[in-house]
């Protein structure tokens, strides 16, 4: 048996490999005709055929790109995508997803780069693609050598039945009726589309394994058309091959193409009728397949694509309407999240290729790599035994002597537990019999200390049943702890108490040691009855004031709840004023041109506004009740640059100018944007209630060495020393008159606290005010600041 790859090949008429090469972008169009000629076999294509394909792809491609033309767009973000049939096809099929992401994406194009299976690591490998669209099989390799990280999972579309799983499909022509099962193929000619596709020849490997079929060893010969599917199904009709394998749909496909009849073939192994499943939520294969189910191609970013991007795009793809032009172009229904690829690790694990190529093996090389230290250990250990050896008898010698010495030291520990007034006692661990006790112990007992030693401590000195011992039975520690001790009359003899474990003689005991504290507690019994004659007192006194404060406090009550309620109202008045506006423009585009589109994006201002209110809401009950609040990594602008968006209409309406300076290089702060954002809108507003029209109003963001700082400065009526002083009590204002309730900086003090920054009021009356906020930054760093000039008209 030999592995070939064969040259790719195309219907009659149709033409041969040596097709345009297109980079389709939504501002360019790049082509580079080869300038070896076509060669006119039968089967192949003709030079008007080749002129034809190359105008009907450029024709295609400059649709694609129409909506962008004149734009002049530097490094567009590239999108790389796996070949199947064909670079032409490959730009015709994935070039309006590119102009549909440089359209949902502001300021951003996107370009369709067809690869090869060949130029797919290369080209991750070198960063010559942002993104890569691929067989699941390819993407696990990209994932395990290169970084890649899957971000959406295609949703495939045939004859309106949405899918997101493929198989492989293993076939032959329907007049040869010698090959009716996989083991069949034994010693006949095959060929796959590639060596490292998933559905088409991996998944149809690891089905021919379980059938005792091994394809490089049995089959006459395997070949591998290059990567074109379409070349195999060519193959095995013209009688080239007896059987080949491609992926699941392109049967299908090519029989709705018209350039096939699905009769002309029969598929082996057939689990059409079965429902192979992926998962519950993934459906099953409606097409004819010979393998299990695994899931659908995945787009993934490349390690050195930005999150902020890759979210971007995972956003917009989501989001795709079954109905749009780039989905009819892919002939799918869009994009879902990203699905589990277990399935594809244990079918590459199996075949041990890809990622497991090596899996399993372990060679000399690894053990001693892996085990030397403990190889070089053993060596070493057998060479010091001889030494250990001779250090044991001497160190014999040495026991001997110090084993006299500790006999003179237990004598001197002897006299000390004799003649010391702490009650000791040592007590068997495991049988709780008392093993010592010294004279103060014995004092303490009553009981002479041969009647002592010997008991059992349950019963005896001790309040505890059989089988609840605090110590060995509860786990319970004493140290220096209040306890009981009974006597031999049966009284109980409050002690302070400390139990310690030790070892005796290989014999765990607990030493237990204890003073009698009889004194102390009857002191503290009378403390007690002076303390409780004390508290009946005071709770007497405390009744009468809180009869005579309980009205008041209800009346306070009612009022700060009539505050709150309005401080409620003005924090969610701007999102929800966005909403209604949001309603009613979506009300006015439904019979417009495009409306749909139109009204789905107000729909989703809508439903981010009221996530907004809902944020806003669980910020001020969280705030209230003095919680932590969920905090990542984001940039102070945008949470400055939202909130001045929302009152920006409110002071234009003032006639009040704006002049916004964000720096440019700010590092990211650990924060809660939405409660940040809520804050400066805070500020904000403070500011244009208190401006008249024709003031200015500047807002400005700038990065010191340790922190991040937003400032707000008006020109209005200011503040007195004494006013400043008050700012942040709540529902304190400057503005009752106006309908200020003195909740918003008060609001804004918690949220800035909470985040553990600083802020710092600086105002005159009749002058204007200066607000400085000052987030901690997680780095320190230096640039440049954006200047934008903003006039609120």
């Amino acid at each position: 048996m030999t592995a070939t790859t064969t040259r790719a090949r195309h219907p009659v008429g149709g033409p041969n490999r040596q097709v345009p090469w297109f980079h389709a972008t939504t501002a360019r169009v790049h082509t580079r005709v080869p300038t070896r000629t076509c060669s006119g076999r039968a089967g192949g294509g003709t030079i008007p055929g080749v002129a034809v394909h190359i105008l009907v792809s450029l024709v295609l491609t400059l649709a694609t790109a129409y909506p962008a033309l004149g734009e002049d767009r530097e490094d567009p973000i590239k999108i790389g995508v796996c070949v199947k049939r064909g670079p032409g096809r490959c730009l015709e099929k994935w070039g309006p997803t590119a102009e549909y992401l440089t359209s949902a994406i502001s300021e951003t194009s996107f370009t369709i780069v067809p690869l090869r299976s060949g130029e797919i690591e290369p080209a991750v490998e070198h960063g010559d693609v942002d993104f890569i669209l691929s067989c699941p099989s390819c993407y696990v390799g990209l994932e395990h050598f290169y970084g890649a990280s899957r971000i959406a999972t295609l949703k495939n579309l045939h004859l309106n039945d949405v899918y997101t799983v493929l198989g492989g499909v293993v076939f032959r022509r329907a007049d040869r009726n010698d090959i009716n099962r996989l083991t069949d193929l034994e010693g006949k000619t095959f060929m796959a589309p590639d060596e490292k596709a998933l559905a088409a020849w991996y998944a149809v490997w690891r089905e021919m394994k379980d059938h005792g079929l091994d394809p490089h060893r049995d089959l006459a010969e395997l070949r591998f058309s290059g990567g074109s599917m379409d070349d195999v199904v060519y193959a095995v009709r013209d009688g080239e091959v007896d059987a080949g394998s491609v992926r699941t749909d392109l049967l299908e496909r090519m029989a709705l193409e018209g350039v096939i009849e699905l009769d002309d073939f029969h598929v082996l192994h057939d689990h059409s009728l079965h429902h192979d499943r992926l998962g519950d939520d993934h459906g099953h294969l409606p097409f004819a397949h010979s393998t299990r189910a695994y899931p659908e191609w995945p787009l993934a970013k490349a390690k050195h694509t930005s999150d902020n991007l890759s979210e971007q795009v995972a956003v917009a793809l989501l989001s795709m309407s079954p109905d749009s032009r780039a989905a009819r172009a892919a002939r799918c229904a869009g994009w879902t999240v990203p699905l589990n690829y277990q399935p594809v690790h244990d079918c590459l694990r199996e075949l041990r290729m890809g990622p497991y190529k090596d899996y399993g093996k372990i060679t000399p090389g690894d053990v001693l790599s892996r085990y030397w230290p403990w190889i070089t250990a053993d060596a070493t250990l057998l060479a010091l035994m001889a030494a250990v050896i001779v250090w044991a008898v001497r160190l014999n010698r040495k026991l001997s002597r110090t084993q006299s010495a500790m006999r003179e030291g237990w004598s001197y520990v002897q006299t000390i537990l004799d003649t010391v007034q702490t009650g000791i006692i040592v007590i068997d661990a495991e049988t709780h019999t008392i093993v010592d006790a010294n004279p103060a112990a014995v004092a303490m007992i009553g009981d002479p200390k041969e009647e002592v030693v010997g008991r059992e401590c349950h019963g005896y000195i001790c309040t505890a049943e059989v089988g609840r011992c605090p110590i060995t039975d509860l786990g319970q520690q004493l140290d220096n702890s209040e306890h009981v001790l009974v006597n031999v009359n049966g009284e109980i003899i409050p002690v302070l108490k400390t139990v310690t474990a030790l070892t005796l003689s290989g014999r765990k005991c607990l030493l237990d040691s204890f003073v009698d504290i009889t004194d102390r507690k009857q002191a503290e019994e009378e403390l007690a009855k002076h303390r409780d004659h004390l508290e009946e007192l005071v709770e007497q006194r405390t009744k009468e004031l809180e009869s005579s404060r309980e009205q008041l406090r209800h009346s306070e009550r009612l009022a700060s709840l009539g505050t709150l309620t309005a401080g409620i109202a003005h924090e969610i008045n701007n999102p929800v004023g966005m909403i209604r506006l949001s309603a009613e423009n979506a009300l006015g585009l439904r019979d417009k041109p495009n409306g749909a589109d139109l009204v789905d994006r107000a729909l989703n201002k809508i439903l981010g506004h009221a996530e907004r209110c809902g944020q806003i809401t669980r910020s001020m009950l969280q705030f209230a009740r003095q919680e932590p609040t969920e905090k990542w990594p984001s940039t102070l602008n945008t949470a400055v640059g939202r909130a001045v968006e929302q009152v920006r209409a409110d002071a234009v309406g003032r006639g009040i100018e704006f002049e916004v300076v964000l720096s440019s290089d700010l590092p990211d702060v650990l924060m809660n944007p939405i409660q940040v954002e809520q804050a400066f809108v805070n500020l904000i507003q403070n500011a244009v209630e208190s401006s008249g029209p024709g003031t200015r109003i500047t807002v400005l963001t700038e990065s010191t060495p340790d922190a991040v700082r937003g400032t707000v400065s008006d020109h209005g009526r200011g503040m007195t020393a004494e006013e400043q002083a008050r700012v942040f009590d709540p529902f304190f204002t400057t503005r009752f008159r106006e309908g200020g309730t003195g909740l918003g900086l008060s609001i804004v003090h918690g949220i800035i606290a909470e985040h553990g920054g600083t802020i710092r009021v600086n105002s005159e009356s009749g002058r204007g005010t200066t607000i400085t906020v000052e987030l901690p930054s997680s780095s320190r760093r230096e640039g440049g600041r954006l200047h934008v000039q903003d006039t609120g008209r």
